[in-house]
């Protein structure tokens, strides 16, 4: 059904909610789920990845929700490198040309990464990428994160979810505790062509010592508690139901920052 083989899938189900309809377009739309009826025809197709792949099973009262892995593979390094192992004007990924419209956050051995796959790149997303205001919030409701981020006037405000018990193995890395109260987390962020696969612009950003504590703080409190998918679906639900877009859920950040400041 996916054309890959799942890693480590994960299941649970949604019963007797007056809201059923609603929560599979919201989840649908923010999460990049493929929703398909009993008979697998597919209802909504996925056009944005967000994190990792998903894909859902509808019945006419439940809602079955399944996490399929699927980020772009990178080698095992055997230390922590400083800069992530791809450049600007190389493929994301040798091999591939084509990715689903969207954006990836992951915690890995290169430590904190933030993919962005846009359709159409031009010099003002090169330019606000590379070196125009980025800025950061974030939303801890666990067993669910979402982080914010805009860059510059040409990448308004978006969002993108993160479980850490949802992530391939490489990408399950707990991040370590804070040396120093002016310790600052580095966050690697990449534009990709979506209908290229080319990267675009590339660069590291500093997050703030507060926004580096929290951030990290709830990465280790999301990886050290026991997952309950049932309790992930429901976070996610009533978080984008209740707050429909970007904007909305922005307000309820429990840290922001602006990089490199």
């Amino acid at each position: 059904m996916f054309g890959r083989r799942p890693i480590a899938p994960v299941f649970t189900r949604i019963q007797g909610t007056d809201r059923f309809a609603e929560i599979v377009e919201l989840i649908s739309d923010h999460l990049r789920l493929q929703v398909i009826d009993a008979d697998l025809v597919t209802v909504c197709n996925p056009a944005k990845i967000s994190g990792s792949q998903y894909a859902m099973s509808i019945s006419a009262q439940d809602l079955d929700l399944f996490w399929v892995f699927d980020a772009p593979r990178k080698s095992l390094p055997a230390s922590r490198p400083v800069v992530p192992l791809y450049r600007v004007g190389e493929p994301l990924q040798r091999g591939r040309r084509h990715w689903p419209t969207g954006t990836q956050y992951t915690h890995g051995y290169n430590g904190h990464e933030l993919t962005l796959f846009l359709p159409e790149i031009d010099d003002r997303h090169v330019q606000d990428v590379k070196s125009g205001e980025g800025e950061f919030a974030v939303i801890a409701r666990l067993p669910l994160i979402v982080l914010a981020y805009r860059f510059g006037q040409s990448v308004p405000w978006s969002d993108v979810p993160y479980c850490w018990h949802m992530q391939p193995a490489h990408y399950r890395v707990i991040p370590p505790l804070e040396l120093s109260p002016e310790t600052r987390a580095l966050l690697w962020v990449t534009l990709v062509g979506a209908h290229d696969g080319i990267i675009h612009a590339q660069r590291g950003m500093t997050l703030a010592p507060e926004f580096t504590r929290f951030l990290n703080g709830a990465i280790r409190a999301q990886a050290c508690m026991p997952f309950s998918p049932d309790r992930c679906t429901t976070v996610i639900s009533n978080l984008l139901i209740a707050h429909p877009c970007t904007l909305d859920r922005l307000p309820l950040a429990q840290a922001r920052t602006i990089g490199n400041q």
